[in-house]
């Protein structure tokens, strides 16, 4: 049996209540208060416990590949189904989801959890920024201090977060 990734590791825990905070600023992940990962000059650092683990994410060619994924996973998260929790840790997101009096039947039926969906969106945007597939790419993203994307003009990335 192979082992799991940190994704797979982290979303289960998750799943099952545990807090979680991504600083796209210190390039961080702490799960229950401890820290977990940490990048040191573009390289991954693993807390003990995580040290064998692959990092899970589907690794994308180039910085419009990365913009694809995240897209897809911004499409996930704004369309979740919010709970207590997430309404509690909605001011820690970085992104926005929909309101619940906004989503569709098929949403609150078949929604991802919100606070999944939102781990899932952040830990990808964190692991490829600091793996430089996700980069300020001005031909993509253009000059300014944000990027929002065309697909959806609600999925903004600022330039901090990238550099």
């Amino acid at each position: 049996m192979a082992s799991q990734t940190l994704l797979q590791r982290l979303t289960e825990r998750i799943e099952q209540g545990v807090k979680f905070e991504i600083s796209f600023e210190k390039k961080t992940l702490k799960v229950d208060g401890k820290l977990i990962l940490s990048f040191k000059n573009g390289d991954p650092v693993l807390a003990d416990g995580y040290k064998d683990t692959l990092l899970g994410v589907e690794f994308a060619g180039s910085t419009k590949e990365a913009l694809i994924v995240i897209n897809g996973l911004y499409q996930i998260y704004k369309h979740s189904r919010p709970s207590q929790r997430s309404d509690r840790n909605s001011v820690h997101s970085y992104f926005k989801a929909m309101p619940e009096s906004e989503l569709s039947n098929n949403d609150i039926l078949n929604g991802a959890h919100r606070e999944v969906a939102r781990f899932e969106l952040e830990y990808h945007v964190l692991v490829y920024s600091m793996s430089s597939l996700l980069k300020w790419d001005v031909n993509i993203m253009g000059g300014s201090y944000f990027y929002k994307s065309p697909l959806d003009r609600d999925l903004i990335i600022l330039r901090q977060w990238l550099e």
